[in-house]
């Protein structure tokens, strides 16, 4: 997905065509984000660059902010 410009409207046109727009009703992919985030496993969210960047920030940010050593992974 990291080639896809904007992958918000790939997986929204995807939910539509699951899912339709009669039986959606009110709701919006972005109601079933927890759900797919609880099925995503870490380690094929790792080979993503994307996401080895954002892990990467975000442990630089802890480190800094004092909430975990950096010493180690």
């Amino acid at each position: 997905m990291e080639g896809i410009f904007d992958p918000k409207v790939v997986l929204s046109q995807a939910y539509r065509n699951v899912v339709g727009d009669k039986r959606r009703g009110k709701r919006k992919v972005a109601d079933f984000f927890d759900a797919i985030g609880e099925r995503v496993r870490l380690e094929r969210l790792r080979e993503v660059s994307a996401y080895q960047r954002f892990e990467l920030e975000l442990l630089t940010a802890l480190v800094e902010l004092g909430y975990v050593r950096g010493d180690g992974p």
